[in-house]
């Protein structure tokens, strides 16, 4: 069910989370995903606790942000953890990403930050 909902998104939007590979293996999900109920963009990503510390996370959040902002033309991109998930948090705002608010998602408390895209 995810693929076919990232499939869907590269079909209608032109932008859907990929997945990270480190020496020729999958250790993840990283990407652009458009959320309804927000009706906005979000950078996301989810590594296999093997891969995590290690520097994959900014380095595949930074290229989706690039590709959000440069290709796509987004004029924002938001992300969001729970607010006990520092190693998230440390990662958004490596990304130059400002708290902003808390929100609930998918009936889950979580803190909200988010990016504009520089000129």
């Amino acid at each position: 069910a995810t693929i076919a909902r990232f499939q869907s998104g590269w079909k209608t939007r032109g932008y859907a989370p990929w997945g990270v590979f480190a020496d020729e293996r999958l250790i993840g999900q990283c990407g652009l995903n458009f959320v309804p109920e927000f009706d906005e963009t979000e950078v996301l990503w989810a590594l296999h606790p093997e891969a995590r510390g290690k520097g994959y996370a900014t380095e595949a959040a930074r290229a989706a942000l690039t590709f959000g902002f440069d290709t796509i033309g987004l004029g924002s991109i938001f992300a969001v953890t729970k607010p006990d998930n520092l190693a998230s948090q440390a990662v958004m705002k490596r990304l130059g990403m400002i708290y902003r608010r808390d929100v609930v998602y998918r009936d889950i408390p979580s803190v909200w930050f988010d990016r504009t895209r520089t000129l």
